[in-house]
């Protein structure tokens, strides 16, 4: 009987504890057909969704087409990430891209992220510049050259890359407060009718309010702050009893345009383009000169946006009559934060690069301001802002002057201050590279144009302190003027003449800082027009001087929301890796397209049949991670007899 009763207690036991084994909830409860969006079935259809460029070279290779994790992405706030620390934000950062058709630079969404491991895949190449830019990727990972877009393993040395020449600083947000509802109140008290509590509600429901550092919008803020400290306007008047605010931008119209888009990304209205015919007579020097011109300006009439505005520090009305200084919030904050603040405020105030035409050198870049006379001090105090920031970004001023500028209609004397850059290379690299301009698509080109052109003139001359001194150190080992110069030539130094050793050897050099500057080089002007054929907006094509097999275990990359599928990586503009997305009764699954142009016959909203590629346990097979299914007929053809050209696709 013990026998019996212990299997009614065993039989019972399984009953009771059934639910305790997974493989028993796993059959019961299905979960291994809801988990799988083909429903246990081998093969099922789907319409094409959305279709992402992907190109498999051999069966089973996988996706590898991606950068290494330290790479520099450059981003629309005009900074940029490391692409491993975008991993837990990427679905909201906006990235910098290039429209091949428009031939200019725009920005776009992310649409997926992903990290491959790179063993037993494709090798890793290391790539550098004529300027020392470099890039690790994978060999197929597509780069964009003169030939057109090839893959890294394709490129050689002297091949000519598209870049684009910036040196930005790297995007640094924390979660400390600017301003809050407090701010607002305290801004908004000296107008009565002002229904506080709506402005607050409103800033609340754009995402502005409590404005912090980690903001995706306060690059637009100080973009836009930029640009009232300089040729915008912050203003208000009282009608009846109510108050009317303006935020008025000017400019030319190709820059209004980028400004009303970033007002209309904050939430707010923003007026279509006004031009309107001025004339105003000044007195200069006591000579009266009259200045006539179409100006254009855009208007946005927001409280709120006024208020913010005016929280933050930007000056109201006219700001050569009113003490102006840079707010304290700003000159204590990253640097990422200054630079566009005074980025936009160069796109309004600052020269832009100009090369003397005798010696074609880049002359001092002038920051002029007006100020009452009465106001000298405020106004130097605001120069003295200026040559703060810059200090901190490693950028010298040469001077600062005063003078008398004009005599209004009204007697009244004004001052213009002139702050002068210097023209030092190192100086003009960093202001040029770092900084920039923006809301000025003529400066900011030509910016980028004189960067790379200065790098290049800046290895050049390093190269001739390397020639000076090496030729030195071979005159002390004995050598003769015609051996330093075959030991020159023979290593690398082949720009070297045997007149420059004869003049370095019996006359020396005072300052070896100027070795190499007297050189003749190209012109600017042609230089640009050579180093950017074919491109825009200051994009150039560098030459590759180097590469090399590196050794690189993990990459990363993501897809693009835009039809160009490419980003800037370490400044080089490269491709990224996509997929197909098909849809499955409701359910969105990834599936992969196999065989080299194979996704070239898929086309969205096709009908597609699909089939599980073979893994383990009906996973993913190789370097392709959640990718499970693949595609193998084409509106009811097979895709194979289609690539081949066997059969002709059908059309449904």
């Amino acid at each position: 009987m013990a026998g019996e009763f212990g299997g009614r207690k065993l039989k019972r036991d399984r009953n009771r504890f059934r639910w305790k084994k997974s493989d028993y909830r796993t059959r019961v409860l299905k979960l291994k057909e809801k988990k799988d969006p083909l429903e246990g079935a081998p093969q099922a259809r789907g319409i094409v969704l959305e279709k992402r460029i992907v190109e498999q070279k051999q069966p089973s290779s996988g996706l590898i087409k991606c950068v290494s994790p330290d790479t520099r992405i450059l981003i629309a706030d005009g900074c940029y990430q490391e692409i491993a620390n975008m991993k837990g934000t990427w679905n909201e950062v906006n990235i910098l891209t290039y429209n091949i058709d428009k031939k200019g630079v725009s920005t776009s969404k992310l649409v997926d992220y992903f990290s491959l491991n790179g063993n037993d895949g494709p090798k890793a190449l290391r790539i550098e510049g004529e300027t020392g830019r470099f890039l690790i990727a994978t060999e197929d990972h597509p780069i964009f050259t003169a030939k057109g877009k090839i893959p890294l393993g394709d490129l050689k040395i002297g091949d000519k890359a598209a870049v684009l020449p910036e040196n930005p600083v790297k995007y640094e947000p924390t979660e400390k407060t600017i301003i809050t509802d407090d701010d607002i109140k305290i801004s908004a008290s000296n107008f009565d009718t002002v229904r506080v509590h709506s402005v607050i509600a409103d800033l609340h429901e754009k995402g502005i309010l409590p404005l912090k550092f980690s903001n995706r919008k306060l690059v637009t803020i100080l973009r836009l702050m930029g640009h009232i400290y300089g040729d915008g306007t912050l203003s208000f008047r009282k009608v009846g009893k109510y108050y009317q605010f303006k935020i008025i931008a000017s400019g030319k119209k190709e820059d209004l345009e980028i400004i009303r888009r970033d007002i209309e990304s904050l939430g707010f209205h923003v007026s279509k383009i006004n031009e309107q015919y001025r004339e105003s007579t000044v007195t200069v020097k006591g000579k009266s000169r009259t200045i006539k011109g179409t100006s254009c300006t855009i208007v946005s009439s927001s409280a709120s946006l006024f208020l913010l505005f005016k929280s933050l520090g930007t000056p109201v009305n006219n700001k050569t009559n009113s003490d102006v200084r840079i707010p304290a919030w700003i000159k204590k904050a990253s640097l990422w934060v200054k630079k566009e603040f005074i980025a936009a405020y160069f796109g309004s105030e600052l020269d832009k690069p100009r090369v003397s035409l005798k010696s074609e050198t880049f002359q001092q870049p002038c920051l002029a301001i007006s100020k009452r006379e009465d106001l000298l001090e405020s106004g130097m105090n605001f120069v003295g802002d200026i040559k703060e920031i810059l200090n901190q970004f490693g950028i010298k001023i040469s001077t600062i002057k005063t003078r008398e500028f004009s005599t209004r209609n009204d007697g009244t004397k004004t001052i213009q201050i002139r702050l002068y850059v210097c023209s030092r290379i190192d100086d003009l690299l960093k202001l040029f590279g770092t900084i920039g301009y923006r809301y000025s698509k003529e400066r900011e080109t030509l910016c980028r144009y004189a960067y790379q052109y200065l790098s290049l003139m800046k290895i050049e001359v390093e190269r001739w302190k390397q020639a000076y001194n090496r030729t030195q150190t071979l005159r002390k080992d004995g050598l003769s003027m015609g051996k330093i110069l075959k030991k020159l030539h023979s290593e690398g130094l082949t720009f070297v003449k045997y007149s420059n050793i004869n003049y370095w050897i019996s006359c020396g050099v005072k300052n070896i800082g100027l070795t190499g500057k007297s050189v003749k080089r190209q012109k600017f002007s042609s230089w640009v027009k050579n180093a950017s054929n074919n491109l825009g907006d200051g994009m150039v094509w560098e030459t590759i001087t180097k590469i090399k097999e590196v050794e690189n275990k993990v990459f990363l990359d993501f897809t693009t929301q835009n039809d160009d599928h490419n980003f800037f990586a370490n400044g080089f503009l490269t491709g990224n890796c996509v997929r197909v997305r098909l849809i499955k009764n409701g359910k969105q699954v990834t599936a992969f397209v196999p065989r080299t142009g194979a996704i070239n016959h898929v086309a969205e909203h096709d009908q597609v049949t699909i089939e599980g590629m073979g893994g383990s346990q009906g996973g993913a097979v190789g370097s392709i991670p959640g990718v499970k299914h693949r595609v193998f007929k084409v509106n009811d053809i097979s895709l194979e007899m289609i690539r081949t050209g066997r059969k002709q696709k059908a059309t449904k």
